[in-house]
């Protein structure tokens, strides 16, 4: 005699060991940085600045990768903690001046607070062929209270920035954006690419399929700020167990065309965002649940056979 019990109780108990470890909660903000027009009230400069270095003709201005000593300044700047690194460099002009700070109520982004940095030179760019990497992180201790430890998984990020330079040829600075992540202790730097016009700001987000199923390359910031396209090997990997996001942006090769005082480089962020969830660890008692019910209904029916 054929019992519908366990066939019953075996639909129960696979629908609840499913549903107890595909449990996620609801999608939220993770973190964000801006849009602010009150985390300075005037500009203030980075915590750590450029280092100069010259060799032959050309010069280098560089501020090293630091994901444990913060860019964010320690005072007169009340927004979330971030770090990174950026590196400016010209092979054939052998001078020029930096700026890097939260610039108070940026004009050209719609008068909010920005991360900016700016590279300029009295004499002028003409003919100068330079490159241009920046990267800012915002680690997972500094996100909001109930994301700061846990198994985070990511579901979109958008940011809002702005870029200009000298001249208005093709080949002027036109950094290309990407998305990062930091996952096991790896960097890794998103496929999917963030581009705007020159001279305008621009918000740009990245969610849903368009996020799942962009591809990722690693990433070592420490051996070098400027991440080589070409050459990187992109992959899919899970978007869980992050512990910190960003933004890089780069131009590996650009000529001047001004031959007056003006920025070469002019490039800002009012925003950035995350959004995700928490990952709950698996409930080990809710697993077994199932299984005693399966173990019980077992019971149920031999007694019942025995009568």
């Amino acid at each position: 005699m054929n019992h519908p019990i366990p066939s019953l109780l075996l639909r129960v108990a696979l629908i609840s060991i499913f549903a107890g470890v595909g449990a996620t909660s609801q999608a939220a903000t993770l973190f964000e940085f801006g849009p602010s027009s009150s985390y300075v009230s005037s500009d203030v400069d980075f915590a750590r600045q450029t280092s100069e270095s010259t060799t032959g003709a050309g010069y280098t201005f560089e501020t090293a990768f630091s994901d444990s000593q913060a860019l964010s300044p320690s005072s007169g700047y009340s927004g979330p903690t971030f770090y990174g690194g950026y590196r400016f460099t010209s092979s054939d002009i052998d001078s020029g001046l930096t700026n890097q700070k939260v610039r108070s109520d940026y004009t050209n982004l719609n008068n909010n607070d920005a991360l900016w940095l700016q590279t300029y030179r009295s004499e002028g760019w003409a003919d100068g062929t330079y490159s241009f990497a920046a990267v800012f992180v915002f680690k997972q201790e500094d996100f909001n209270a109930e994301y700061t430890t846990g198994d985070i998984g990511v579901d979109g990020m958008s940011t809002t920035f702005y870029y200009n330079s000298s001249g208005t040829a093709s080949d002027v600075f036109n950094p290309e954006g990407r998305w990062l992540i930091e996952k096991d202790g790896s960097y890794y730097i998103s496929e999917a690419t963030i581009m705007g016009p020159k001279g305008g700001s621009s918000t740009v987000e990245i969610s849903g399929s368009e996020l799942t199923s962009t591809q990722w390359a690693a990433y070592n910031p420490t051996d070098s700020l400027l991440f080589d396209s070409g050459s990187a090997s992109f992959e899919s990997i899970s978007l869980s167990g992050i512990t910190s996001v960003g933004v890089y942006f780069g131009d590996d090769s650009f000529t001047g065309s001004t031959s007056t005082n003006a920025s070469v480089v002019s490039f800002g962020i009012s925003e950035f965002s995350a959004s995700g969830s928490n990952i709950p660890e698996a409930d080990f008692s809710m697993l077994l649940l199932p299984l005693l019910i399966l173990v019980g209904g077992r019971r149920i029916l031999k007694k019942r056979c025995r009568c």
